[in-house]
């Protein structure tokens, strides 16, 4: 039975593109880890943005303004719990809300969770293909460089 053999040059390409497929997939995947954080937020420069009455939010968000009145953190998977969400961006955004007779500044923002699963596989993914396109480019340029490697 004839023997397959890949050469060195498709070692080191297919090291490259599996290195380049990485990090684009763990760009992509790191899109679906980011997360929504939601917190009672000191009392600043408001100007522009509505102010959302109490009584017209869902229950889901009048719970997670109770708790941030109360410090509570909140993180979620999606904006929909979150009232004034509609543009979420990575800058924190001040909501407020008029709860029980008193205008309310809460502060909610994306972050990408680094310590979750989701983050720590998104970290993993790009680093590896990292280190595939370092391991491909240093076996084409300096095939020789290691101390333990001769000829």
């Amino acid at each position: 039975m004839p023997r397959t053999v890949i050469s060195r040059k498709g070692i080191r390409y297919g090291l490259f593109f599996l290195g380049m497929f990485m990090i684009v997939a763990g760009v992509v995947l790191s899109i679906g880890a980011l997360q929504y954080e939601f917190k009672q937020g000191s009392s600043g420069d408001y100007t522009g943005q509505p102010v959302y009455e109490y009584g017209m939010l869902t229950q889901q968000q009048q719970r997670v303004v109770d708790g941030a009145l109360d410090g509570k953190t909140y993180v979620f998977d999606s904006s929909e719990s979150l009232p004034g969400a509609s543009s979420p961006g990575f800058r924190p955004k001040n909501v407020k809300v008029h709860v029980r007779g008193a205008d309310r500044t809460f502060t909610y923002r994306i972050v990408f969770p680094a310590t979750s699963p989701k983050g720590l596989g998104t970290i993993s993914l790009i680093g590896g293909g990292l280190l595939a396109m370092f391991e491909a480019v240093r076996r084409q340029h300096f095939s020789t460089s290691w101390p333990w490697q001769t000829g």
